[in-house]
C-alpha cells in the first residue's frame, strides 16, 4: 500500500517581533504597513503598547501588564496586518457598548459618520 500524501500544509511561525514582521513583508507591502503603523502611532492614547499577537501587530495591553483576560489573549485596542491581498486595520476601540457590556470613548457611528463625510468605503 502507497504512503498517501499529506494534504495539510505546515503553517510557518508568525513573526514574533515588530521588526520580524516587517522584515518578512515584500517591499510594497512594508512600505504601506509602516504608513499605517506611523499613522497609527501618531493617533493611539499613550499608555498602549505595540506587540506582535495573532500573527499581525497589535497596539493595546499585553499579558505582562493585565494577565487577567476572557480568552488568555492580551487586550487588543488596534491590530494592523498585511495579508495575501489585501491590508486590515482593526479598531477594536470601535465598539460603542451599547450591549451593555462595556464602553469606550470611541464610537462605531461616529467611525461611519468620519468615513462617510471623507468619501471613502468603510
Amino acid at each position: 500500500m502507497a504512503a498517501r500524501k499529506s494534504r495539510s500544509k505546515a503553517k510557518a511561525a508568525h513573526p514574533t517581533t515588530v521588526a520580524a514582521y516587517l522584515a518578512s513583508l515584500t517591499p510594497e507591502k512594508r512600505m504601506v504597513i509602516e504608513e499605517a503603523r506611523a499613522f497609527v502611532h501618531r493617533h493611539i492614547p499613550k499608555g498602549y503598547a505595540e506587540f506582535m499577537n495573532w500573527g499581525v501587530i497589535n497596539w493595546g495591553i499585553p499579558l505582562e501588564e493585565f494577565s487577567n483576560t476572557y480568552n488568555g489573549q492580551p487586550l487588543c485596542y488596534v491590530a494592523l496586518g498585511a495579508h495575501k491581498s489585501y491590508n486590515s486595520l482593526y479598531l477594536m476601540g470601535a465598539y460603542d457598548g451599547s450591549n451593555g457590556k462595556y464602553t469606550t470613548p470611541f464610537s462605531e457611528k461616529l467611525l461611519v459618520d468620519a468615513f462617510r463625510k471623507a468619501g471613502k468605503k468603510l
